[in-house]
Formats: structure tokens, C-alpha cells, sequence
């Protein structure tokens, strides 16, 4: 086995996850990092005398930017520093009170956008500024945001297509379809030919804010997993993921871990079932 690799910090919540899930089926449970380097697996874990190769991954969302599928997260995640940056270097300025709104992809450089952000809050300028030739990122003065250097809104452009290229970008049910045959076009070669471990098990850290566990265990179920290709699939939720069910009851399922498809050699007791969440 070749060095161990610096585990994510969801690899690490993946491990936590499943060891508590272990133990409270009354399992004795050691776990460790797997060899890196790319290697599989991410985690190995050892129950009850077996070991268990455990491999983590996230279910984000991916949006069609100019025809190529693009993590929506990983756009937005761009903006969000690009802001925080800004507002940083704006304190510099006497002047406060800017508000600054960017949609999701923006095409010039980002360090252009910035540029012309700080220049214009230098110039003193209140009206309304374009800072990119799409329009999608503009800055203004806000007086009713003279508390802070500068506020901002960060999101996804209304009219930039699914991963499909063609359906809206919010039809979470599609948007879960595509994020899982990444997931599986990426992992199920990597698990299918494994050997030496009693079994193998897929965590999938919940990343798109909108999946939910029955949408999720759907899409799972259609794409016709086979024991060969694993013995169980697992869904965890964000450490924050609280909402409001139809009936208006308020679910906590903050850092919850829940199998959503057992192929092969599963045979615990489940902590809970895809059910209408």
C-alpha cells in the first residue's frame, strides 16, 4: 500500500458518517485512509473482521456553459471569492454602502471584473456600473447599505441551461439524474474490479442543495446496479441541511447517512429508507 493521502474534508465526514452508522447497529468498527496517489479506495474500513472498501463523492449540480457541463458550485463558489475580495479591499475606501449583484458564468476574466469594481468605488460613482460585457455583474451605490464596504448577491443566471443544454437549470429531478451518472460513470469502473475486500460501499455527500433522498434513490434505482458493481449505496446529508416538509413540519437531517440502494451485500439495519423526504 502506497502513502497515505491527506484526506477531504468530505472523505472525512463520509468515514464519521459511517462509522456512526456502524456503531449504532451495534458493529465494531476501525476505519483508516486508503493508499491515494488515485487509488481506490478512499477509505477502508474494517467491521467486524471484514474490510470494507469505502469510496466518497459529492452530488453537485451541473449546468450546459457553451456546451460543456459545468459544476454549478464550483462557478458560484468563483463569484462568492471574487466578492469577498472586493468588499475586502473596498474597506480601504471611505466611501461604504456599494451593493454588487453577479449571475453565473461570467465571461472575462475575473481579475478584469475586480479591477473595474475597486475603480469604480474609488471614483466616488453611485449609479448603476456594468463590469462585464454580458451584463450579468453590476455594481451601484445603496444607501441603505451603509453598514458594510460592500454587500453582495451571488446565483446562477435564470437563463443558462441544465446540463442537458436545453431544460431549465432548476428541474432538480434532472438536474439528480445527471449529477448521478457522473457519479457512477466515474466510480462504477473503479469498484466493479475490486478485489480483496469483503464489500464495497459508495457514500455520496450531498452537495446540490435541492437533491433530496427520494429523488436521489430514483435515479439510483434506474441505473440497474448489480452486486458485482457494489454492495450498497449511501446518501449524506450538508451538516446545516434543515427544511420544511409539505406538511409544514420543520426535518432536521443535518449530517444525516442514509443506504439508498444495497445491490449486494448489505444485511444491516438501515437507519431509515428513501421514503417522500
Amino acid at each position: 500500500m502506497g502513502k497515505a493521502h491527506k484526506l477531504r474534508p468530505s472523505e472525512r465526514r463520509a468515514a464519521l458518517a459511517l462509522e456512526r452508522l456502524l456503531l449504532e447497529a451495534h458493529c465494531t468498527v476501525a476505519w483508516e485512509k486508503g493508499p491515494g496517489q488515485h487509488l481506490v479506495p478512499d477509505l477502508i474500513f474494517t467491521v467486524d473482521g471484514e474490510r470494507w472498501a469505502v469510496e466518497e463523492t459529492q452530488l453537485d449540480q451541473y449546468i450546459g456553459d457553451r456546451g460543456t457541463p459545468r459544476s454549478a458550485r464550483a462557478l458560484l463558489a468563483d463569484l462568492e471569492k471574487l466578492c469577498q475580495g472586493i468588499a475586502k479591499e473596498a474597506e480601504a475606501y471611505p466611501r461604504a454602502g456599494y451593493w454588487m449583484s453577479a449571475f453565473a458564468p461570467v465571461r472575462p476574466p475575473l481579475s478584469e471584473i475586480r479591477q473595474r469594481a475597486l475603480a469604480y468605488i474609488r471614483s466616488g460613482e453611485t449609479g448603476k456600473r456594468v463590469l462585464d460585457k454580458e451584463g450579468s455583474v453590476t455594481i451601484r451605490a445603496r444607501p441603505t447599505h451603509q453598514d458594510r464596504p460592500l454587500a453582495y448577491s451571488v446565483q446562477l443566471h435564470a437563463c443558462v441551461p441544465a446540463a442537458d443544454r436545453c431544460s431549465f437549470h432548476g428541474d432538480v429531478a434532472l438536474n439528480v439524474e445527471r449529477a448521478i451518472d457522473r457519479v457512477l460513470g466515474e466510480k462504477r469502473p473503479r469498484l466493479r474490479p475490486l478485489k480483496g475486500f469483503a464489500r464495497k460501499v459508495l457514500v455520496i455527500s450531498k452537495a446540490y442543495l435541492h437533491a433530496e433522498l427520494r429523488e436521489v434513490a430514483r435515479a439510483i434505482a434506474a441505473k440497474g446496479l448489480t452486486a458485482d458493481d457494489l454492495d450498497a449505496v449511501l446518501f449524506l446529508f450538508l451538516e446545516d441541511d434543515v427544511y420544511v416538509s409539505d406538511a409544514g413540519d420543520v426535518v432536521n437531517t443535518a449530517g444525516d447517512i442514509h443506504v439508498v440502494a444495497s445491490p449486494g451485500r448489505w444485511g444491516l439495519p438501515m437507519a431509515s429508507t428513501p421514503g417522500d423526504r
